[in-house]
């Protein structure tokens, strides 16, 4: 059978640039080769003129997502439909995040109208929360795909097809890797417990390193990018991560303050750990605490100036708008996460991702219903409104003052890291 996966656009309508490899597809259909099945992989995130876009610029885009998501005739569905005329799959498998809803359906409905006889199915997080949400002969697969092969050990996985790719990127775009699936912290705000159930699987570094050589010979990569939630949660494992790497290529990752300490990050620099991604989120203890954090502002600044002391980049993770927030809390992360000075902000406004406690939150506090829209909503979404302690214009004024101070404070960092 011939299988055609595709990753629906977002980032590209508001002209990001998404220059990294569909890690799922591409885990999905190694999965499906190994079953006999011809797949390719078309990834409706890449195309031409795309460039980074600063966070005023995203949210101030997204009302062009809405507009020619609907467009039939735009370039990016005449994309699809002239990859399925060369492709010609039996069945199309499409990845769903919240925020790619609305063009996920659109790209089902172009295959019912346009191609019925190719079979359909979805996946991804905004199928397993909201399954009802796709309609006629669509199959839905819920929670992680591996689940419907019984998956037991991630060593289990097939190393992946990247000839399966019909897009290209550059030599760091094919270096990304996920190292384990999950997350055993309790933030109220995260929904990464709906797939994984606060469970942690790893992959063993002997099967680490080979992946990562085998990228770094193939693409000549020099960078490589783990998107592990938290990569320094098991010491055991950090130490043989870091005491046998050996590749001429850096690399980043992300994780928490309170699992990393002196030694540790003194041993990922030398390494090879080029930069981290730290998750501050709030500038208080109050809201750390309300948020389920369980993280405190002192243990977060410790490891912040331990990481300057080494010369270590990183990057903080902040996050905007929560539901007991006023100006004051607002102004207080920002002031505090630029005190840390990090090499670069990362901002997201509070989304209320169904089946999180936060989410429950909001719709005990009617700031949401039961019908809430996820697709209107994301990390950089103008119609996040969730802060009843703030006026809602207050709030438009101060989205956008914080969002044009994060982009001047990166203005120096995106030259030389995105």
């Amino acid at each position: 059978m011939k299988i055609l996966l595709i990753n629906p656009p977002f980032y590209r309508f508001v002209g990001l640039e998404q220059d990294y490899v569909p890690l799922s597809l591409l885990s999905v259909g190694a999965w499906l080769e190994k079953d006999g099945h011809k797949v390719s992989i078309l990834n409706l995130e890449v195309g031409s003129n795309l460039k980074y876009v600063g966070y005023s610029g995203r949210s101030n885009s997204y009302n062009n997502y809405l507009k020619q998501v609907e467009n039939t005739n735009h370039l990016i569905w005449n994309e699809l439909r002239n990859t399925i005329v060369k492709e010609k799959p039996d069945t199309v498998g499409i990845t769903i995040l919240n925020v790619k809803s609305k063009s996920a359906k659109k790209i089902i409905s172009i295959l019912q109208n346009e191609y019925p006889h190719i079979d359909i199915v979805v996946g991804g997080y905004h199928p397993t929360i909201e399954p009802e949400e796709y309609w006629g002969d669509v199959e839905v697969i819920r929670g992680e795909f591996e689940s419907t092969v019984r998956l037991e050990n991630l060593d289990n996985l097939p190393y992946f097809n990247y000839d399966s790719l019909l897009n290209t990127y550059s030599k760091n775009g094919y270096a990304h890797i996920v190292t384990a699936r999950g997350c055993p912290f309790k933030c109220k705000f995260c929904c990464s417990k709906l797939l994984w159930n606060r469970k942690v699987t790893y992959k063993s570094i002997d099967r680490l390193l080979k992946e990562m050589k085998l990228i770094e010979d193939t693409f000549h990569s020099d960078l490589f990018t783990i998107w592990d939630e938290t990569f320094t949660i098991s010491n055991k494992r950090l130490l043989d991560f870091c005491s046998r790497y050996s590749l001429a290529s850096k690399w980043s990752c992300d994780t928490r303050a309170d699992v990393l300490n002196e030694e540790k990050i003194v041993m990922m620099k030398n390494a090879g750990c080029a930069h981290m991604g730290i998750g501050v989120e709030c500038g208080s203890d109050k809201s750390l605490k309300i948020i389920g954090k369980n993280e405190t502002i002192q243990t977060i600044r410790t490891t912040a100036e331990l990481l300057y002391k080494h010369g270590v980049l990183w990057k903080a993770y902040c996050i905007i708008g929560f539901p007991h927030e006023t100006e004051q809390d607002i102004i207080e992360t920002i002031e505090f996460i630029k005190s840390l000075t990090p090499f670069r902000i990362v901002l997201s406004f509070f989304t209320p991702y169904k089946g999180t406690d936060l989410y429950e939150d909001c719709l005990k506090q009617n700031l949401i219903t039961t019908d809430f829209d996820l697709a209107m909503y994301s990390h950089q979404s103008p119609y996040n409104y969730f802060c009843p302690n703030i006026e809602k214009e207050k709030w438009i004024q101060l989205r956008n003052i914080v969002s044009k101070s994060v982009d001047n404070y990166n203005k120096d960092s995106i030259k030389i890291w995105r």
